[in-house]
């Protein structure tokens, strides 16, 4: 996996993730890899990367797009609820597959199967089995707000109700300190102010449970 984090050879850990399934150490650096593969290294914010960089992370991207990586992130948490590791780095991984797949206009079609694949309890039981953990909360935070803004309507309003808010609160009251889950806490919070009004407003879903969304709503204000 060492080697693959430095070749792009997606197909690899695709591999090693579903041949070591049960192999926790396996898993956390499997997940390591997706995000050091999908997201851009070695530029300053806003700089372009050099034409090979871009092609390769582009590749890998479209790779763990057509094997539903995804999915095997979701597995591994699952299997391996009980290692803070798997399920930080499996959340950074989901986090940074998110941002990336927006390049390839994937991003909502992954974000509507991890809420139809009953992903987001997987992500809220990691927050509160690793509470404790701040990369584990932090993280997780970074993939509600991709779900939240990138699912369809009805998708994201499922993360809105899912009550998730009371958990971000109080990741961020126990972590004070850790910049991740505080900057990603945050933003959850404002995205969930910005968009539900104009959900409900529009009428998008027209048997929404509105006392349930204003609860939501002032436990962020």
């Amino acid at each position: 996996l060492a080697t693959t984090q430095r070749t792009g050879l997606a197909s690899d850990v695709i591999k090693a993730m579903k041949d070591l399934e049960s192999e926790s150490a396996v898993q956390v650096a499997a997940c390591s890899a997706i995000w050091r593969l999908t997201t851009p290294t070695g530029s300053k914010p806003g700089a372009k990367q050099p034409r090979s960089k871009a092609d390769s992370r582009h590749k890998a991207v479209q790779e763990l797009a057509a094997a539903d990586a995804h999915m095997l992130v979701l597995s591994a948490m699952r299997t391996h609820s009980a290692e803070p590791a798997v399920q930080a780095e499996g959340c950074h991984a989901l986090r940074a597959l998110l941002v990336a797949h927006q390049e390839i206009a994937q991003a909502t079609d992954i974000a509507d199967k991890i809420v139809d694949e009953d992903g987001l309890q997987t992500i809220i039981s990691a927050m509160q089995a690793h509470k404790m953990v701040p990369d584990v909360p932090g993280w997780a935070c970074g993939v509600l707000i991709s779900l939240l803004t990138t699912a369809n309507a009805a998708n994201a309003f499922k993360v809105a109700q899912s009550g998730v808010v009371a958990e971000i609160l109080k990741a961020m009251h126990a972590h004070p300190t850790s910049l991740l889950t505080q900057e990603h806490g945050s933003e959850y919070c404002e995205c969930l102010l910005l968009l539900f009004g104009d959900l409900i407003i529009q009428g998008e879903r027209d048997d929404a449970d509105d006392g349930t969304i204003q609860d939501a709503l002032n436990r962020v204000v």
